[in-house]
């Protein structure tokens, strides 16, 4: 134990984010005295029972207008801030993660009441601004930039990151450590690769900076009639894709699972020969190690972490980008690679051996008591 009771700070969260918060607590519960949350929607809802963390709920209303977002926005910040302002004297360590990059009056009121900030990225919400499009992307860039300069240390996935992020500037308080383990009980092999039907799948936020809608396209243009797609996950783009898919020849190839609960998507990621994940920023997608310890092989772009952990033919398949027509060819050629087998084998004891429990918690450990390396 290091003695130090710490703070955990998440913007509100949806589903999708449960499931690394809830790894990151189990974590950090391993080597502090006491550990408090703030963060609202389903990450509230997750913890708000739960007698080993002390939650607090952050109400976060999405604005429509540039204006109501930026005022919403700021809303959300202060109310944070204020918390953290009233559990002063409790906590001695705060640690930003998802949507912490951004969040510059809560880290303005860490270093006030003279508290130490890590500032763990859980992915770039500067580029998932950009790949949408976003006005607000500059502002953001302007709010990481800032918060990076005022944090105590930055904790990043790998080393690559830091340019990918736009980080170089504060290289020297970068660490290196991830937070990830895979439920070994829940995901593991159960179906050989060659008892799999040809089953393309997708799992995750159908939003465009996931890039479910180039993933569709180049799944249209598939040549092979007899593979078919699942598509686990919900979100803005649902209705939209799900209308132009079942007025095409494909339609009735394509399936809207919705949400699976995460207890049972290892059966899911069992049925499937190969996962996509087309998105246009990533940290380190926990579905990808989850399939790869399933023995499901990944088709993934080259970004964030994931070129660490995929070695394109060896351990999975990567693409030098994510429009439909790399996609389509990805597939193309991850299904007819004829050592897809020992890629799928590979990929499976590359993630039991490296993503287990005990070597997240010595990673964090090191960081939080001060004994880890910077990059």
């Amino acid at each position: 134990m290091s003695g130090k009771r710490l703070g955990l700070l998440t913007f509100p969260i949806s589903e999708a984010g449960t499931v690394p918060l809830s790894q990151f607590v189990d974590v950090l519960l391993e080597m502090s005295n006491g550990l408090y949350l703030l963060t609202g929607g389903q990450g509230y809802l997750r913890f708000k029972d739960d007698s080993r963390v002390v939650a607090y709920d952050i109400h976060h209303a999405a604005g429509k207008g540039r204006l109501q977002k930026a005022g919403q926005y700021l809303r959300t910040q202060l109310e944070m801030a204020y918390r953290m302002l009233r559990l002063s004297g409790e906590v001695d360590e705060w640690i930003f993660f998802i949507g912490g990059d951004g969040l510059l009056l809560p880290m303005m009121t860490a270093r006030l009441t003279g508290k130490p900030v890590t500032l763990t990225f859980a992915g770039s919400n500067y580029n998932t601004y950009v790949s949408t499009n976003d006005t607000f992307s500059e502002q953001l860039r302007l709010l990481t930039n800032v918060n990076c300069a005022m944090a105590t240390r930055v904790v990043l996935y790998t080393p690559r990151l830091a340019e990918e992020y736009g980080l170089v500037r504060c290289r020297h308080k970068i660490e290196i450590a991830h937070r990830h383990f895979v439920d070994l009980d829940t995901f593991r092999r159960t179906r050989e690769l060659g008892d799999r039907g040809p089953m393309i799948g997708y799992v995750g936020r159908l939003s465009e900076e996931k890039g479910i809608r180039r993933l569709v396209e180049g799944f249209v243009q598939l040549a092979d009639p007899t593979i078919e797609l699942i598509i686990i996950g919900d979100g803005p783009l649902r209705e939209e894709l799900k209308a132009l898919t079942d007025a095409c020849e494909v339609g009735e190839r394509i399936h809207w699972a919705g949400w699976v609960p995460h207890n049972e998507l290892g059966e899911r990621l069992n049925r499937l020969t190969l996962l996509v994940l087309p998105s246009y920023t990533e940290g380190l997608p926990n579905v990808l190690l989850e399939a790869m310890a399933c023995g499901t092989p990944i088709l993934a772009p080259r970004i964030g972490s994931i070129p660490d952990v995929v070695e394109d033919g060896v351990t999975g398949y990567l693409m030098d980008g994510n429009d439909a027509a790399t996609i389509r060819r990805g597939m193309d050629r991850a299904l007819k690679d004829g050592m897809l087998d020992e890629v799928a084998e590979r990929g499976m004891r590359m993630v039991i051996d490296r993503f287990n429990f005990r070597s997240s918690v010595e990673l964090w450990k090191g960081i939080i008591e001060g004994t880890g390396r910077a990059k």
